[in-house]
C-alpha cells in the first residue's frame, strides 16, 4: 500500500510538472502573439479607451494621419508602420460609399479631427488613437471643401450647413454658432474668420462672431477657400470655361484686382508673393500677388486635384489626367515644376498604375496620396517609402505632421 501511494504521488507530480511546462509554453506563445499584434495592428487595444482632456497639451507625435474606408490611422512617417487604428461608426452605415472621399482630416493640439459626411466630427488622441469625443452638432457636413477644422484657444471651428460651429476642445460640446448663409469655405486668421459663399466673401470678428464686412462678386459660383497674405485675401470663382481669380482688401473686402484664367480652377496657393493656380486638364499659371501680373504659364500637364504645393524652388502638383476604371478623371502622376519658370524638373508615376488624389509637402519630403496607400518622395522624386492605407477605399483623407 505505501509503494502504491508513492508511485501515485510520483505520477501526479510528473503530470503537474508537465502541465506547468506546457502552460508556460502556451503563455509565452500568447504573449508573443499579443506583442506582435500591438506592434502591427493595435486597434483592439486603443479603440475601447477614452482620452483624457489633459493630453491636449502634450506634443503631437510625427505621423501620416489619414482616414480610408472608415479606418483612421497614424502611420510612422519613417518606417511606414501603422501605430494605431480607429474604426469610425460610418463603417456600419449601409449607405456609406467606401470608394468616395468620406471625410476631412486635420491635426492640432495632439488631436486628430475627422469630419465625416454623415457622422459628424470625431476627435481622437493623436498619440494613441483613443477617442476624445464624437459630436454630431454640425449635422450633414460638406466634405468636398478644402477648408479643415481649425483650433483657436480652447475651441475647434468646423463648417456645417449655413453655419460655423465652435466646439469645446475638452468634450466637443457646442460653444457658439456663427450663422453664415451659403457657406462653402472658411479660413481662420488670428481673431478673424473669413467665409466664402456663393459669390460672397465675409469677414467675422472672433470670438463674438459679429460681421465685420461682406463683399459680393459677379456670378453665383461659390468662391474657393480664401488665403491671406499681408493685407490681401485671395480666392477663386471657378467655372469650366473661364475662372476668375480675386484679390480682396483684408480690411474692407474691396476687390483690389481680378483676372480671368481659361479652364476650371478649383483652388489656388500662395508662396513668396506669387499666386499659383492650376486649371483642370491643363497647366499651372503663376501670377504676382501684388497686382495679378502674369509671371509664367506651364505647358499642358493634364493637371487635376487640389491647389499646387510649394516649398523652396519647386511647385508640386498632380497631373496626367486620365479616366480610371469607373470612368472618373483622375491624376496618375506627380510633377515638380520650377517656381521661377514653370519648367518641369521631374515626373513621378507609380510603377503600378494607380490613381493619385493629392500631393503635399513637409520639410523636404513629398507625400503622395495614391489609391490604396501613401508614397513618400524626396525633392528629386525618388521613392523613399510606400505604405498601405489598409481601409480598402480608393480615396484617402490625409494630414501630415513631421
Amino acid at each position: 500500500m505505501p509503494r502504491f501511494r508513492s508511485e501515485r504521488a510520483r505520477t501526479l507530480f510528473a503530470l503537474l510538472a508537465t502541465s506547468l511546462i506546457v502552460g508556460t509554453l502556451i503563455l509565452s506563445v500568447l504573449a508573443l502573439v499579443v506583442l506582435l499584434r500591438v506592434q502591427q495592428d493595435p486597434e483592439a487595444f486603443f479603440q475601447a479607451s477614452h482620452a483624457s482632456p489633459a493630453t491636449l497639451n502634450q506634443p503631437t507625435p510625427p505621423g501620416i494621419y489619414l482616414e480610408n474606408g472608415g479606418l483612421v490611422m497614424r502611420i510612422d512617417p519613417t518606417t511606414g508602420r501603422v501605430r494605431w487604428l480607429y474604426q469610425l461608426d460610418l463603417m456600419k452605415q449601409p449607405d456609406t460609399q467606401l470608394t468616395q472621399a468620406d471625410s476631412i482630416v486635420s491635426v492640432s493640439r495632439n488631436t486628430v479631427f475627422v469630419e465625416t459626411r454623415t457622422g459628424g466630427v470625431y476627435a481622437l488622441d493623436a498619440s494613441t488613437g483613443a477617442l476624445r469625443w464624437q459630436s454630431d452638432v454640425a449635422g450633414q457636413l460638406d466634405i468636398t471643401r478644402t477648408s479643415r477644422a481649425e483650433t483657436r484657444g480652447d475651441k475647434v471651428y468646423v463648417a456645417g450647413e449655413n453655419a460655423i460651429y465652435a466646439l469645446r476642445l475638452s468634450d466637443g460640446s457646442l460653444a457658439r454658432t456663427i450663422i453664415t448663409r451659403g457657406i462653402r469655405e472658411f479660413t481662420l486668421d488670428g481673431d478673424m474668420l473669413y467665409v466664402a459663399g456663393s459669390g460672397t466673401l465675409a469677414a467675422y470678428s472672433l470670438p463674438s462672431g459679429s460681421l465685420h464686412w461682406q463683399a459680393q462678386v459677379q456670378g453665383a459660383q461659390p468662391l474657393t477657400q480664401p488665403h491671406r497674405v499681408g493685407d490681401m485675401l485671395f480666392s477663386v470663382s471657378p467655372s469650366k470655361e473661364t475662372s476668375t481669380l480675386y484679390a480682396f482688401d483684408v480690411s474692407t473686402g474691396r476687390v483690389k484686382w481680378q483676372i480671368g484664367q481659361v479652364g476650371e480652377v478649383r483652388d489656388a496657393s500662395l508662396a513668396g508673393g506669387v499666386v499659383y493656380a492650376g486649371a483642370t486638364g491643363k497647366g499651372i499659371t503663376a501670377y504676382a500677388a501684388s497686382d495679378g501680373k502674369l509671371f509664367w504659364q506651364s505647358g499642358d500637364i493634364g493637371f487635376t486635384g487640389k491647389a499646387p504645393q510649394v516649398e523652396g524652388a519647386q511647385v508640386y502638383v498632380t497631373g496626367n489626367l486620365a479616366p480610371d476604371e469607373t470612368g472618373t478623371s483622375r491624376a496618375h502622376s506627380v510633377f515638380s515644376l520650377a517656381t521661377e519658370t514653370g519648367r518641369i524638373n521631374w515626373v513621378y508615376t507609380p510603377q503600378t498604375r494607380v490613381a493619385i488624389d493629392s500631393v503635399s509637402v513637409q520639410h523636404g519630403k513629398i507625400y503622395v496620396d495614391r489609391e490604396n496607400g501613401i508614397d513618400v518622395l524626396d525633392t528629386q522624386g525618388k521613392l523613399l517609402l510606400s505604405a498601405r492605407s489598409r481601409g480598402g477605399a480608393q480615396y484617402t483623407a490625409i494630414a501630415v505632421v513631421v
